[in-house]
């Protein structure tokens, strides 16, 4: 038979070595190199160790699995924490969009204030000039008023101080009236 020299071959049981790798108890023709080693031959040292190392291979299988599940779960984490991130993103993204938004709306509704201030400006320079344009109609018509009172007065005096042309021996008189008297000229 040849020998494989990946498997120790075991001679005896209590000089011999159990891998850790193997999970179940080495008997004849399961082991290779176990053929030396007969049932009987085996010690209670060698189960115990044999025992001790399924144990061992039990707790690290526990714990292999339990990693697994912490991984699991990590990675379930991970991948809320992902989409998280993306959202938050997206929300800031949609966040400066609206901030953009807003900083155009200011600066437009700034831009309106100011407008609308220089309108009010020209509205009370504009009520200003038609106060100052009624006023002066008003004195306008006042002085007409007084003007053609003082024209019909006048008149009056010049209709009532005029004499006939008969019993005037001057020359035909022409008038020139002007708002603050009446004179006589002889041409």
């Amino acid at each position: 038979m040849k020998e494989n020299k990946s498997v120790p071959k075991i001679t005896s049981c209590k000089t011999g070595v159990f891998s850790p790798s193997w999970p179940y108890p080495p008997t004849t023709g399961q082991v290779p190199g176990l053929e030396a080693v007969g049932a009987l031959d085996m010690c209670d040292r060698c189960i115990s160790v044999w025992s001790s190392r399924q144990s061992d291979v039990a707790n690290l299988q526990e714990r292999l699995r339990k990693l697994q599940v912490d991984e699991q779960a990590k990675s379930g984490d991970l991948a809320m924490a992902k989409r998280e991130i993306q959202e938050l993103q997206q929300e800031i993204s949609n966040s400066k969009k609206y901030t953009d938004e807003l900083a155009r709306a200011q600066v437009t509704l700034g831009n309106l204030q100011h407008e609308t201030d220089l309108m009010r400006q020209d509205n009370e320079d504009l009520q200003k000039q038609l106060e100052m344009a009624i006023r002066d109609l008003e004195e306008t018509k006042q002085n007409l008023m007084i003007e053609k009172e003082l024209r019909n007065a006048l008149l009056e005096d010049h209709d009532r101080l005029e004499l006939p042309l008969e019993t005037c021996n001057m020359r035909p008189v022409s008038c020139t009236w002007t708002t603050k008297s009446c004179r006589r000229s002889t041409k």
